[in-house]
């Protein structure tokens, strides 16, 4: 989906209302969209949840949210940071249904309202902040402000409705540092706001989720900023590819890893495994005679093979554990020249790439590559703060020289692809600063594409999936003890939530 300023959002819900969608309607797809991602990252319960809600539709969706949460087992505390008076229109309207089901409601209107409310509380694992959503101007005041220095000392994760109270949806930073959430968790409602694609908007989103409210193609189409894309949850379950009934191992993604070792072959079997992990069916191995022995016996579903020998495969990947030896620079160069399978070169082989006079010439297959800064920097030549202070442009230009797609991995990861289309990748959090990280995407990337998706479908759906695992890893055991084992052990759970 585009980016867009947070006018174009409300537009967007002004002309589904005007067209004939209820405003009541639209809340309640809303709060639909919100619970079953929340239900998601919670994972099986029974789960305990205290909602902080302000006047507006924001406060009606942490209603409409603590309503459905209660209907599926959730205990639920609903916290209003206004008179009821005062909470009129569409949230109202939320209000009422949320009664009727008599979902526990405090109104704490001051600071003694809060300390009152606060009193021998019982412990939640979540607290979720709909106070303040894209309608606001500036930092939170008065009573909302206290209600979130509350919220803010709360020891539960913190989810944060549309966007985290006190944060500009244009520039993707503070109104106030002192008067912004910084949340575990942002389930983005809509379309993504343009400050979500900057970097720094991370500290305060935390893992982000973009969710759709089914806005046509044509209403969408109507606006958005600038050339950058980022996907929902609902396109990437429309990238997941289709496994036919009546497929064979074969026919589910031959690929072949080139890479490791000695000292390094544990980065090849990260990748394998998670290529078996994202549906490949026949995953090999290559590598130097010495550590075939070894790593027959390291992962059961793994083929090993000779690294001279060229297979019939779908996709290839090279890189993994690779060092950049001479002998690994004609290796490359001679596999290079085949064009029989799209390619993917990380790691190493970036290293041994960027020594290579003609590698900016396009090859006949298409060809991914996945750099860090640092890798960035040996391809272009640049110095690696040219590269950090120059993000985009240096993307640019890797994505000009090599003529396939690029990702420069890092915070708000961002793409290039063959394609023309720019994306930046939403999901993903500094936990996954771990080593075998990008070993991990490489091998789901792989996957992908030996499943037929093109080198950008790959690109965009690959790190996405990516993202959410570690997304899901760092709730689940916080992002200090992640490592790349953390993001493999949860592909699963996001592979069969996309399948649903």
């Amino acid at each position: 989906m585009k980016l867009y300023r947070a006018s174009e959002i409300r537009e967007l819900d002004a002309r589904a209302i005007a067209a004939g969608t209820p405003g009541l309607d639209l809340m309640s797809r809303a709060c639909r969209e919100l619970a079953e991602e929340l239900q998601f990252f919670a994972g099986k319960g029974p789960h305990s949840v205290r909602i902080y809600c302000g006047p507006g539709n924001n406060g009606g969706d942490g209603l409409g949210l603590g309503l459905i949460l209660q209907r599926a087992g959730w205990r639920v505390q609903c916290r209003v940071a206004v008179h009821r008076d005062q909470i009129r229109g569409d949230a109202l309207g939320m209000l009422e249904w949320a009664e009727a089901e008599q979902v526990p409601i405090d109104y704490c209107l001051n600071e003694e309202g809060w300390r009152r409310s606060c009193r021998l509380q019982p412990p939640v694992d979540w607290v979720v902040d709909a106070l303040l959503g894209t309608g606001s101007r500036g930092a939170p005041e008065g009573n909302l402000a206290v209600a979130l220095q509350v919220l803010q000392q709360e020891r539960a994760l913190k989810v944060a409705v549309d966007i985290p109270s006190g944060l500009h949806a244009d520039t993707g930073l503070p109104f106030d540092e002192r008067q912004v959430l910084r949340a575990d968790l942002c389930l983005s409602l809509g379309a993504p706001k343009r400050g979500f694609s900057l970097p720094a908007s991370a500290t305060y989103t935390g893992c982000l989720s973009i969710l759709e409210l089914g806005f046509s193609e044509e209403e969408l189409g109507r606006s958005g900023t600038g050339r950058w894309q980022m996907l929902s949850l609902q396109e990437a379950m429309r990238l997941l590819p289709v496994l036919p009934a009546d497929a064979h191992k074969g026919e589910r993604g031959r690929v072949s890893l080139l890479g490791g070792s000695h000292g390094m072959s544990g980065a090849l079997v990260l990748s394998g495994r998670a290529a078996l992990a994202s549906g490949a069916g026949l995953v090999t191995l290559q590598v130097q005679a010495r550590q075939q022995l070894h790593l027959d016996a390291a992962w059961a579903e793994l083929m090993v093979g000779d690294r001279g020998e060229h297979l019939p495969v779908q996709a290839r990947l090279f890189g993994p554990g690779m060092r950049p030896t001479r002998a690994a620079q004609a290796e490359l160069e001679l596999e290079l020249k085949w064009d029989d399978a799209p390619v993917l070169l990380d790691a190493g082989a970036l290293r041994v790439l960027a020594g290579l006079p003609g590698w900016m010439l396009d090859l006949s297959q298409p060809r991914l590559l996945t750099p860090h800064a640092g890798e960035m920097a040996d391809l272009l030549g640049w110095e690696l703060t040219h590269v950090l202070s120059e993000p985009d442009r240096a993307l640019e230009e890797a994505q000009a020289r090599s003529g396939g797609s690029v990702l420069l991995k890092g915070p708000r990861s961002r793409m290039a692809m063959s394609d023309g289309s720019r994306w930046v990748n939403p999901s993903g959090n500094p936990g996954m600063a771990s080593a075998g990280s990008g070993d991990v995407l490489s091998g789901i990337l792989l996957a992908l594409m030996g499943q037929g998706l093109s080198a950008p479908e790959a690109l965009r759906l690959g790190c996405w999936v990516h993202g959410r695992a570690g997304d899901l890893a760092s709730l689940h055991q916080g992002r200090h003890a992640m490592s790349a084992e953390s993001i493999l052990n949860h592909l699963p759970q996001v592979w069969q939530h996309l399948g649903k």
